[in-house]
C-alpha cells in the first residue's frame, strides 16, 4: 500500500496571534499618545524673556509689535509645543482702543 502524501499549508498565524499582535501595537500607541513612555520630555522647551521696557524686546525682535510703547515690566513665556506665547507687561497709561472690548 502506498502512502500520499498530503501537501502542506503554508504556515499562516493564528486567530489569537494576530489579535495579540494588534493589541500590543494599540497599547503601545495610546501610551506613546498618554507621554507614558517619556517622550515628551524631550520636546517640551520654554524660554522666558524680561525687559524694562518695550523697547528692549523689540530691539533683540522678540516682544510682539501690538504691544503698546507705554508696557513696562515685560515678561513672556514662549513655549515649543504649540503657538503659545504667555505676556505679561504693566502699562502707565490707559489701553490702547484696539486692546479694549
Amino acid at each position: 500500500m502506498t502512502h500520499s502524501q498530503r501537501p502542506r499549508r503554508a504556515s499562516v498565524p493564528g486567530t489569537k496571534t494576530v489579535f495579540l499582535l494588534s493589541l500590543a501595537a494599540f497599547s503601545w500607541l495610546a501610551m506613546t499618545g498618554c507621554s507614558a513612555l517619556g517622550f515628551e520630555s524631550n520636546y517640551d522647551k520654554q524660554v522666558s524673556y524680561e525687559f524694562d521696557s518695550r523697547f528692549e524686546g523689540k530691539d533683540q525682535m522678540v516682544l510682539p509689535e501690538s504691544l503698546p510703547n507705554e508696557a513696562v515690566n515685560v515678561k513672556e513665556i514662549v513655549r515649543s509645543t504649540g503657538n503659545e506665547r504667555i505676556l505679561r507687561a504693566d502699562l502707565a497709561g490707559a489701553l490702547p482702543r484696539a486692546v479694549r472690548r
